[in-house]
């Protein structure tokens, strides 16, 4: 892959969950009430981990073990949804160092923001819960357009929104749809690999520019691909 340098670095954007704000716990809490309502056994933490990544259809599938098909899914979507609005943004928060990357990009001038296939009803609860400083200069969700990620759509109009070129800006996720929609769009991006990795997930066949495998890395991770970041 060409790596993709330009000479300054106007914004950062991050994925949610899985990359800014740790909320495993919350899906965890979501899933085993759900079995515990339909006299099913506790799944291991690891078992939830492993497939959060893919939506709540793939948690609603794992909580109840039952498919698309079955002739009550429709309802027991809505009652997931119901249960993770009343606990969205009460347990989780940013993932350790976090908060210290988003501080040093703004003493460096450097707009962020978030651009996440998470609605907004509940990426408004996380960030309600949890405060940043300085606070993110953009939060896209897929009601603000046609096409979610993979797609570089919310990508794009989070860099217009940020009045920056894709080209200025980074993408950091956890998903290979990040990486791809990141990739489409034109920017540098990065993989959290901190983030929630599956264990089908294979992130070295990720056409992402760099590897972050703890968030305290972001900073030097981002100062290798824009040395100019160093000085001051």
């Amino acid at each position: 892959m060409i790596m993709k340098k330009p000479n300054t670095l106007k914004a950062v954007l991050f994925d949610l969950d899985g990359t800014l704000i740790d909320t495993i716990v919350e899906f965890i809490i979501v899933v085993q009430s759900i079995r515990e309502e339909h006299g099913l056994p506790v799944l291991s933490e690891s078992k939830i981990r492993d497939n959060v990544s893919n939506g709540a259809n793939a948690m609603i599938k794992l909580a109840l073990e039952i498919e698309e098909h079955h002739p009550q899914f429709s309802f027991h979507r809505k009652h997931f949804l119901d249960l993770y609005g009343d606990v969205a943004g009460k347990k989780c928060k940013p993932f350790n160092g976090i908060t210290k990357s988003i501080k040093w990009l703004g003493e460096k001038k450097i707009k962020w923001g978030i651009t996440t296939n998470k609605p907004r009803i509940y990426t408004n609860a996380i960030l309600n819960k949890n405060i940043f400083n300085p606070k993110p200069d953009c939060v896209v969700c897929p009601e603000d357009i046609q096409n979610p990620k993979p797609s570089p759509e919310a990508l794009l109009l989070s860099c217009e929104i940020l009045g920056c070129n894709p080209e200025e800006s980074v993408y950091i996720g956890d998903h290979s749809r990040d990486i791809e929609a990141g990739n489409r769009a034109g920017m540098y991006t990065i993989f959290a690999n901190y983030g929630y990795i599956s264990s089908r997930d294979r992130p070295e066949r990720c056409d992402a520019n760099a590897f972050a495998q703890d968030p305290e890395e972001l900073k030097d991770l981002l100062i290798y691909a824009f040395p100019y970041l160093k000085r001051g």
